[in-house]
């Protein structure tokens, strides 16, 4: 049966999926004037994952974008009630996050600094405190704790069912037993959707199967990087020691949540053992339905809330849920338009739907109408993932490690994944026995720096100086007064051909890409907004064909979108080549002596110039010098056959030892980049900044008579900046985490995008962007745990660049 009479031959929009999260965005779409909105759930609303959550919902995440979805979700929950008149079992009871050890209070404290810089209302209390808000926890080994007061919890089935008929109430359709067995498709478009009732017509789907999600993007040819991971949380029994309106309640160093309703407790945790379940073959008719209860693997979750919650051990036990929930490989939410699509949305791998829920069918809502949610989504967007990472067992592998880390001390640069060895340069042995420590981008295995062989190579957990801060300062110093030499194979690479190559180009890019070949083009592509959509390096091989450059984790974002801007028709073809080339940049003012000896052709400046490139040898090994730099420094970036880039990199190596020639990682470049304020996408940069506000407006070339994002950037240009990106700097050393505030007079004006320490200028450096009403001269300081430091402000570089 189906809750509405006959399925329509036609709708706009198509939304696959009835849980909490398919239905908000059906709700969020009429919301927004969507009437022509048709939501299909081949069992019942709810019954997938949604009806057994837990419920719980937290607002402050780490980035504001985030943290604004999630307060938005708060927002819908204050009042859809009053709207639909359903009851959606909204409890804002506050939550308290418990801090167990002395690291976890240091986390918690750099949490509420995050809070201040979003303006969330976050209160850090001692045991006393929290003992008030909570009086059946015991006090033992309570460091400190976050009290967020308007977060709570509400029930799953309840504002599924009120944004439903708030969804029936604006002209949407839902039909259950309503299962999706295929799609039409042409080219970039899906056309149809077929159920076993009919074919559907549709302008746009949206994948919202949740335990699902994977075989429905299969059916359309879309990889869905969400595994299905086992949870389980125990309901206790009722006891009239168990007050109503208590905090939700989070221990994350005893690994487990609690929530109270109707008397009893609801707890869980994340099991470093849980089991994970081949999402590809979920059955159908997995709904519903839970897993036997697996006490044993339970035990810890159960002794460590005991241990905080004595009555916990004398009550009985109602039930042990245990049931599957949608997990990505990095367990964030995997959302946006799939890549290879113009109309096939996605939201999926909501290991906490339910506090997302209003967020992300709102995000979507816009992703659909406007192009893009009206917040910052990176860290959602489906195009951080590749191909590889919706592979099992791979994706099995990664989705266990981040459901089982779920509660674990995050680690400023921690890079946990890092070890899997999923993609490696063919340099990773070699510089593993020189002493390489590894970090993970995008499955590749990435040098961060190099031990001596006096210390362990592992970066040491800390949130005060590093392990690697001398190392790491040692190999900045070659790089500014020698040489080093870097392993950037990571790179994501792409080689474009065809006629139109340029003419496409050229119209994706704010400045003029019709250089001579043998140029090196620095190119930004912005959206209609005027916002910077991708930050790449271009390499004009020949008239139409050209090699382009993108950052490890960007590649598939960046190619998504040229070919979602490409019109139909042209000859236009871009291929992946990362897996081909080696990079290897050497870097420093005695980089021309080692190319000298090594290459066969002339490296001096006059022959050579900066922003060119040269085909050469190294030991008879076909290479690309790409004279660019990253660290200030003279340089050249080496592309390399992967089966020659080994040998050519022993040879610079040897070639290199009368010049101090030392191997260098990403931190340093990083350390080196912030000095130079050369600027990183997704960190300064982004697709809701435009070039003028980051000083990147000489990239816009004013004789192009079209590019995509010109009008937006004309109005910009023509008005004055309402804020700029800063350079913030203090000769004391302050570890940087990310979302400090800024602090004006005393009051908060701006929050850290990045920073670090500059080892050469001997600073620590940060970047955020100031209104215009605050960029004036002022007492401005940054906002630490502990202390409040003076900083200077400024526009310019902090480290003069020295590139001949």
């Amino acid at each position: 049966m189906t809750t509405e009479a006959t399925i329509p031959n036609h709708a706009e929009i198509v939304v696959v999926g009835g849980g909490v999260i398919g239905v908000s965005v059906a709700y969020h779409l009429a919301l927004a004037g969507k009437t022509d909105v048709l939501l299909l759930e081949k069992s019942q609303l709810t019954h997938g994952c949604t009806w057994h959550a837990a419920g719980l919902v937290g607002q402050l995440r780490g980035k504001l974008g985030l943290t604004q979805m999630m307060q938005y979700s708060v927002e819908l929950f204050d009042r859809l009630e009053a709207e639909t008149g359903l009851s959606t079992g909204w409890n804002p009871v506050g939550s308290l996050r418990i801090a167990s050890s002395h690291d976890r209070w240091i986390e918690i404290q750099q949490l509420a600094l995050s809070a201040r810089s979003f303006d969330v209302e976050l209160h850090l209390i001692d045991a006393k405190e929290s003992v008030d808000l909570f009086p059946l926890i015991r006090p033992d080994s309570i460091y400190g704790a976050a009290y967020l007061p308007t977060d709570g919890y509400v029930d799953p089935n309840g504002i599924t069912q009120s944004m439903a008929k708030g969804f029936r109430e604006r002209g949407g359709k839902i039909f259950e037993n309503t299962a999706v067995i295929g799609f039409e498709r042409v080219g970039r478009r899906i056309t149809a959707v077929h159920t076993h009732e009919k074919m559907i017509q549709c302008e746009t789907v949206v994948n919202c199967a949740g335990l699902w999600a994977r075989q429905i993007g299969q059916l359309a040819g879309s990889n869905i990087p969400a595994a299905i991971v086992e949870h389980q949380y125990l309901v206790t029994e009722k006891s009239k020691h168990i007050a109503d309106g208590l905090p939700t309640l989070r221990d994350p160093d005893q690994n487990f949540y609690l929530k109270v309703a109707a008397g009893a407790f609801e707890f869980g945790g994340w099991e470093s053992d849980s089991i994970a379940v081949p999402s590809i073959v979920f059955p159908q008719e997995f709904t519903r339905t839970l897993y036997e209860s697996n006490f044993d693997r339970f035990d810890q979750t159960f002794m460590n809330a005991a241990r905080r919650i004595p009555l916990v051990e004398s009550l009985g036990v109602q039930s042990l849920i245990n049931g599957p929930i949608p997990v990505s490989p990095d367990g964030e939410p995997v959302m946006g338009c799939a890549p290879g699509f113009d109309n096939l949305f996605v939201a999926c791998g909501f290991t906490a739907g339910i506090a997302a829920s209003g967020g992300a069918g709102k995000a979507m809502a816009e992703w659909i109408m406007e192009g893009r949610p009206s917040v910052d989504l990176w860290s959602f967007d489906i195009r951080r993932f590749g191909e590889f990472h919706a592979q099992s067992p791979y994706l099995e592998n990664r989705a266990l490690l981040s459901y089982g880390s779920y509660y674990k001390i995050h680690w400023p640069f921690e890079e946990p994944l890092a070890g899997q060895r999923q993609r490696c340069s063919p340099l990773y042995e070699e510089l593993k026995q020189l002493g390489a420590v590894f970090g993970a981008k995008f499955g590749w295995e990435r040098p961060n720096w190099f031990a001596d062989k006096e210390m362990e190579a592992v970066d040491l957990p800390t949130f005060d100086l590093p392990n690697c801060f001398e190392r790491v300062a040692l190999e900045c110093q070659a790089i500014r007064n020698r040489v080093a030499l870097i392993d950037q194979t990571s790179f994501s690479k792409y080689e474009i051909t065809g006629k139109d190559s340029l003419s496409v180009l050229n119209d994706l890019s704010t400045c003029n890409v019709d250089r001579p070949v043998g140029s090196i083009i620095y190119a930004q592509m912005c959206n209609q907004q005027g916002g910077i959509e991708c930050d790449v390096v271009l390499l004009r091989l020949e008239d139409n064909k050209f090699w382009l450059f993108s950052g490890s984790a960007f590649g598939v974002h960046d190619r998504d979108w040229i070919e979602r801007n490409i019109p139909v028709g042209l000859d236009f073809t871009i291929r992946d080549i990362s897996n081909h080339y080696a990079v290897i940049n050497i870097c420093g003012p005695r980089s021309r002596n080692v190319l000298e000896s090594t290459v066969d052709c002339d490296v001096s400046e006059s022959a050579f110039p900066y922003m060119t490139f040269r085909q050469s040898t190294i030991d008879d090994a076909e290479v690309l010098l790409a004279r660019i730099e990253y660290s200030g420094e003279l340089g050249w970036e080496i592309s390399i056959p992967i089966k020659d880039a080994l040998q050519v990199y022993r040879t610079l190596l040897e070639a290199g030892r009368e010049f101090g020639i030392t191997n260098a990682g990403f931190r340093a470049l990083d350390s080196l980049r912030l000095e130079n304020r050369y600027l990183y996408w997704c960190g300064e940069i982004t697709p809701y900044v435009n070039p003028y506000e980051v000083g990147l407006n000489f990239r816009i070339s004013k004789a192009k008579k079209h590019f995509i994002g010109k009008e937006a950037l004309e109005i910009i240009g023509s008005q004055e900046q309402q804020r700029k990106l800063y350079c913030f700097h203090s000769e004391e050393y302050v570890p940087i985490h990310g979302s400090e505030p800024i602090l004006l007079e005393g009051k908060v004006v701006a929050y850290t995008l990045s920073g670090g320490f500059g080892h050469s200028t001997g600073r620590t450096i940060c970047y955020a962007f100031l209104n215009k009403a605050h960029q004036i001269d002022g007492e401005f300081c940054l906002q630490t745990i502990d202390r409040v430091i003076p900083l200077n402000k400024q526009l310019k570089p902090l480290y003069n660049r020295r590139r001949k």
